[in-house]
């Protein structure tokens, strides 16, 4: 059985995913506080094989390096975000941070898939928060990152976001078939049909 712990981690309380099925796992968005995201993997006796990261914003990627370097474990990001990451526009400066760079070990693309273990992840590109954004998809659960929140979806107005290319993804989203639940980057989590139903972007414009 896939076991999803949230754990919230660094100033804006980012939703940091420790995934595992079968004593193996990855861990999405480690934005901050490496040790204490190990500490628990250690807690569960779980080998942290992959390092997802949704997006290459700084609350979302600030401790990427220093957990690698706890863990050994692979980095994810898409082509585009890969090196959003790295550079300035990760927000790091405006936050009061300094970012520790890291070199992705997989660039992915839409549609890829990441073998953890027993666990198949589909890669969806999802830009609009950020160019590069992309959500995972594992079984009947979708971690959104900042694309898509409880009624809410990520701000456009930061480096390399686009309100129209957003709405697009969302919609992407609502298109799956099915129902999901959908764990997102801040807050809360949620599930697709509440979100076809309620979410505010179906009320803009």
């Amino acid at each position: 059985m896939t076991e999803i712990k949230r754990i919230r981690v660094g100033q804006l309380l980012t939703n940091c995913y420790v995934v595992s099925k079968n004593g193996v796992a990855f861990v999405i968005d480690v934005g901050a506080n490496a040790k204490k995201v190990k500490d628990y993997c250690d807690s569960q006796n779980l080998k942290v094989e992959g390092i997802l990261l949704t997006h290459g914003h700084y609350d979302h990627v600030g401790a990427v390096k220093e957990f690698q370097d706890l863990t050994g474990a692979k980095i994810y990001v898409s082509t585009l975000d890969g090196t959003l990451a790295n550079d300035r526009r990760n927000m790091a400066i405006e936050m009061g941070c300094v970012m520790n760079p890291f070199t992705p070990d997989v660039l992915l693309e839409d549609g890829d898939h990441i073998t953890t273990g027993d666990m198949d992840v589909t890669v969806i590109a999802t830009p609009g928060h950020t160019s590069g954004g992309v959500c995972f998809v594992l079984e009947d659960q979708i971690f959104s990152g900042d694309t898509l929140f409880q009624t809410s979806y990520g701000r456009t107005d930061l480096p390399t976001g686009n309100y129209n290319e957003l709405k697009k993804s969302i919609h992407k989203l609502f298109a799956l078939d099915g129902n999901y639940k959908v764990h997102p980057g801040h807050g809360f989590s949620t599930t697709l049909d509440d979100e076809r139903k309620h979410n505010m972007i179906n009320f803009d414009d």
